[in-house]
Order: C-alpha cells, then sequence, then structure tokens
C-alpha cells in the first residue's frame, strides 16, 4: 500500500507537470527532465526484491532445489550444446555462483538483474514512467519478479524481442526470442508478434485472415 501510494503520486506529478519546448529551426524538442522522484519508489521496490524471505513464491523451494543447488551438476560445455533443460537460466545461475554461494544473496541479484531490464524498457519508452510501474503492480508482474523467477526474465528479455520487431528487424527479434526460450520454454509464444508483424508488411485485414 506504501509504494502504491508512492507511486500515485509520482504518477500525478508527471502527468501533471509541462516540461518547456524548446525550437530549433523548425524543430520542436521536447527536453528530457530529470527523473529524480522517482529513487524513492524504485529504493522502495528494491528493498522489497532483495530482502524478502527465500521461501516466498510459489515455485521457491523449487529454485532452490533443482536449479540452485543442481549448478554443479551441469558443466558449461553441456550447457552450451544441449537445449533439453532450460540452459539459460542454469547459465546466469552460474554465474552468479563464481561470486557467490548463497542462495539468498544469488536470489537478490537475479531480481537486481531482472528488474533492471524491465526498467530500462520502461524508462527508455515510457513518457510517464510512475504510471508504468504502478501497470506492472496492477498486472502482479511485480509479484512474478519476486516468485516465479524463470518466466519474470524470460519476460523481460522477450520485451527486447518486441522492440526489435518495431524496428523492423525479424532476425534479431527471432535471436531474443531464442535466448528467452532457454531461461522459460513459454517465451516460444512470442513469436506471434512476428507473425502478426508479417501480416502487418503483407497488409491483411481481419476479413482476410478468415478467408485465408
Amino acid at each position: 500500500m506504501v509504494l502504491f501510494s508512492i507511486l500515485v503520486l509520482c504518477g500525478i506529478y508527471e502527468v501533471c507537470r509541462k516540461p518547456r519546448m524548446a525550437v530549433l529551426g523548425n524543430t520542436v524538442i521536447k527536453p528530457q527532465s530529470k527523473r529524480y522522484y522517482l529513487i524513492v519508489p524504485i529504493l522502495v521496490i528494491s528493498v522489497m526484491g532483495i530482502f524478502r524471505e527465500t521461501t516466498m513464491g510459489y515455485d521457491s523451494d523449487t529454485y532452490y532445489q533443482y536449479y540452485w543447488s543442481c549448478i554443479d551438476s551441469y558443466s558449461w560445455l553441456y550447457l552450451l550444446t544441449h537445449f533439453s533443460i532450460d540452459n539459460g537460466f542454469f547459465i546466469v545461475l552460474k554465474v552468479i555462483a563464481i561470486f557467490t554461494r548463497d542462495w539468498w544473496l544469488a536470489r537478490a541479484v537475479l531480481f537486481v538483474l531482472t528488474f533492471s531490464l524491465y526498467y530500462h524498457f520502461i524508462a527508455r519508452y515510457s513518457e510517464y514512467p510512475a504510471v508504468s510501474l504502478i501497470i506492472v503492480l496492477g498486472l502482479a508482474l511485480l509479484g512474478l519478479m519476486f516468485s516465479i523467477l524463470r518466466q519474470a526474465l524470460a519476460g523481460a528479455i522477450s520485451l527486447f524481442a518486441y522492440k526489435q520487431i518495431r524496428k523492423g528487424s525479424v532476425f534479431k527479434c527471432l535471436l531474443f526470442i531464442l535466448l528467452a526460450c532457454t531461461i522459460h520454454k513459454s517465451a516460444i509464444l512470442c513469436v506471434f508478434m512476428v507473425m502478426l508483424y508479417v501480416l502487418h508488411l503483407k497488409k491483411f485485414t481481419g476479413f482476410k485472415l478468415i478467408v485465408f
């Protein structure tokens, strides 16, 4: 409730503020205002994610028993050449394990990584990042980052696939989708964004899709 209240206040502030426009020749330049007001909610989210209990979440025991406790069972060569398991997630855990063997700390690092990817996307593309964070709360994505670790990380990577398809780069989009699939197989559903992009290029309408 505290986090939501802070974000509402920040959202009201950023929606109501009116930054001055600068004119350079015939071009109107919208200044990039500093977003210092977001420091407090980001700190609150970080504290919540980093210092939460390791038992929080549906699959908390699973991540420890079947992933973190098993990272030494798979060599780097095996993870890079076999795709029968969630290789990407194991690789992330093995990199973290180079610096710490403590699951509590590893889980905190994983949260910071995941949230940073989401927030980078929000800060880069949202004109109202505080409002976007409220939507993140409403969609339970923050809870996803707290407990369902693989899906949350795969979702964050999938956002960059969306970024590439918006640029028209199908190949790079598919690469990011493939990378996300190594974290969690459900990311394969993001292939639909490529299909929709191709249909858009072909100028397919809803009627044409029904006919064909």
